[in-house]
């Protein structure tokens, strides 16, 4: 039981992310809903406490409607018509009102509501009306009194999107005051009558006036936040050639082009060219929409993204054929086409969520969910099923939108951070093997220098062996069988120089190579020199002063060099004893000035002197300077009256 528990648990760890996306989806979708609950039956409830005085206004709901009126009775605004012609033909409605959009847009709709003054209200306190919401060119009158007119033309079209402030004549008498409205219906202007607000004027004026700003604000500031992501969109589908930010881009831009031309007055031009422009643009935005739904679920059919742009592109160039009593009816038909369109295009996104669902896409089914349900309000607004609203829903389908497309990037960010960290960790593992390759390859490849270096040093000790000792032994062995044996001094002199060869190549081998920054080989090497030398010179009466400085240890690090300088200075020693005739030899080894030096000098006869006054070529001076070249050195002899010094001075460090 406990495991199946602990499994249980574990299934559902694995689950919860699935089921939070699905939440935060959700949970934006019926906030939606109510918004577009509240919005289509009161938008405007904000303000009915204003000024923080609850009830310090009436809200006039009720109102005696004329449908249409006549030719001959309601079709100018410059007069309402007769109040018996309301009372016989008109019939009560509750405000807010929507009109019949397929009304001549020649005709009038009038409005006739009571307005009734308290008892007891000073004279001087001015009232005041605010209309939320009405269709363009309205009039106003009061007690066939007229108070307000809209401009003509294009001027009066902006009516229908801003709150309207009326005052009301100074002085009323209390009792009740006859209020009628005169509003030509717009085709295609979710043409109606919101409800009427009656108080106190600058009431009134305050309540008209924080209503237009906060519209105008939320606009703005949408417009605003839409455009910057529309700009990402826009440099993600330059930038990194991709289709859907382009679509978001031009989505965007179709839903700031079609409020601007609501909110933005534009001289010059005529209503009919407006009104034609803001059909278009109206439902501009979702064929783009429908297209990045279509991209974002990762389903291409070309086929279907260029039937639904064309069809879109042709019903809006179909536009300036139709006469304005068929626009309702464009626009019906084109919202209801759109609006299936749509709903098959949110089936196929909320198919592709059920397979990778990602908080970005539950967002974007709950955003284009709530296009379905505004497009579901309009569409009943239109049929006469749903009343008049005081404001349009259009204007939160974008910043929803908006709000997935930062989603999907936020989401994009966090996966290409998450690559690139499993690439970076992926290529430190493979660093890693191959340092440990390398590694491994290159312990192989000095082992076998090593082994190498072994080898060639085997071959170098046994041809300094075979030149050196061997040569002295051959020719030791040839006066032993000659037949004329050689005197027993001269085959002592032969072995004692293979004795003296043997040696010298052993106490290079012996000197251990260097292990602390302190030892040096070659001091060895030169100590060994000593011991050996010195009873050689002391037998021929000749005193050695020797001085030897330490040198650096890495100086002459090969044996075979090492070898070199040994034999170089065996030959120095070995010409003191046969040719200078000197009483003093002095060595001295040391380093500075950049150099170092080994010197031997003597107080003998001189190169110059030896042997009667003839340079002995036995002497092997080409020898000595062959080694000195070999080990990179300066090699200088010279006479000093008297004697000779030999000086060897090796550049340090020494070159490569």
């Amino acid at each position: 039981m406990l495991m199946q528990r602990m499994a249980g648990l574990r299934q559902a760890a694995r689950q919860w992310p699935r089921t939070l996306r699905w939440s935060v989806g959700l949970a934006c979708l019926l906030a939606m809903g109510l918004t577009v609950l509240l919005n289509g039956y009161d938008v405007s409830s904000a303000a009915d406490s204003a000024d923080g005085v609850p009830g310090a206004h009436q809200s006039l709901r009720a109102a005696l409607w004329l449908d249409g009126g006549s030719d001959a009775d309601g079709a100018d605004l410059a007069r309402p018509p007769a109040a018996a012609t309301l009372t016989a033909r008109g019939r009560l409605v509750r405000l807010p009102h929507r009109l019949d959009p397929h009304i001549d847009a020649a005709r009038v709709n009038w409005f006739q509501l009571p307005l009734r003054l308290a008892a007891g209200a000073p004279d001087t306190a001015p009232q005041a009306i605010c209309v939320p919401r009405w269709s363009a060119s309205a009039s106003v009158w009061l007690d066939g009194q007229r108070l307000a007119a809209s401009a003509p033309g294009l001027g009066g079209m902006y009516d229908f999107s801003r709150p309207q402030f009326v005052s009301l004549p100074p002085g009323l008498a209390a009792g009740e005051h006859r209020l009628t409205l005169g509003v030509r219906a717009r085709p295609g202007l979710s043409p109606g009558l919101s409800e009427i607000w009656l108080g106190d004027g600058p009431l009134m004026r305050h309540a008209c006036e924080s209503l237009a700003e906060t519209r105008h604000e939320r606009v703005y500031g949408a417009a605003l936040l839409i455009g910057m992501m529309g700009m990402v969109g826009l440099l993600i589908a330059v930038l990194l050639r991709d289709v859907s930010g382009g679509y978001f881009a031009l989505m965007a831009l179709m839903w700031i082009v079609q409020h601007f031309i609501a909110l933005w007055p534009w001289p010059g031009v005529d209503e009919r060219t407006w009104t034609l422009l803001f059909m278009a643009t109206r439902t501009a935005f979702v064929p783009p929409m429908c297209i990045f739904c279509l991209r974002f679920a990762k389903v291409h059919r070309r086929w279907l993204e260029c039937a639904l742009t064309l069809a879109y592109v042709g019903a809006v160039l179909a536009l300036p054929l139709l006469a304005p009593a068929q626009l309702a009816t464009w626009l019906g038909a084109v919202s209801a086409s759109l609006l299936a369109v749509t709903m098959y295009f949110l089936a196929v996104l909320v198919r592709h969520v059920l397979r990778e669902s990602s908080y970005s896409g539950s967002i974007l089914v709950a955003a284009v969910a709530f296009v379905v349900m505004a497009g579901l309000m309009d569409m009943a607004r239109l049929a006469g099923l749903a009343p008049f609203g005081g404001a349009s829903l259009s204007i939160l389908a974008m910043p929803l939108m908006s709000m997935a497309f930062g989603a999907l990037l936020i989401e994009r960010l966090v996966r290409s951070t998450r690559e690139q960290m499993h690439a970076a960790e992926t290529l430190r593992e493979t660093v890693a093997g191959q340092a440990a390759k390398l590694t491994g390859a290159f312990e192989t490849l000095k082992a076998q220098g090593e082994r190498l270096v072994v080898l060639e040093e085997r071959r170098r000790i046994a041809r300094d062996m075979h030149d050196g000792v061997g040569s002295h032994l051959v020719s030791v062995s040839a006066m032993l069988k000659a037949t004329q044996p050689m005197s027993q001094v001269h085959v002592a002199g032969l072995v004692d120089a293979a004795l003296h060869e043997l040696r010298g190549v052993l106490d290079v081998l012996s000197a251990q190579p260097a292990t602390h920054p302190e030892d040096d080989p070659v001091s060895t090497l030169l100590g060994s020199l000593r011991w050996r030398i010195g009873p050689v010179l002391e037998s021929q009466g000749i005193t050695l002063d020797w001085q030897a400085d330490t040198l650096p240890a890495d100086y002459l690090p090969s044996d075979a060099a090492r070898l070199q300088l040994l034999r170089l200075l065996q030959e120095t020693f070995a010409n003191i004893v046969k040719h200078a005739r000197a009483r003093v030899v002095q060595f001295r080894s040391h380093a500075k000035d950049g150099a170092i030096w080994i010197e031997i000098s003597d107080d003998g006869l001189g190169v110059a002197h030896s042997h009667d006054g003839h340079p002995d070529p036995g002497l092997g001076l080409a020898g000595m300077r062959s080694r000195a070249d070999l080990l990179g050195a300066e090699l200088t002899i010279a006479d000093t009256n008297p004697g000779t010094r030999v000086s060897l001075r090796f550049p340090w460090p020494l070159k490569a």
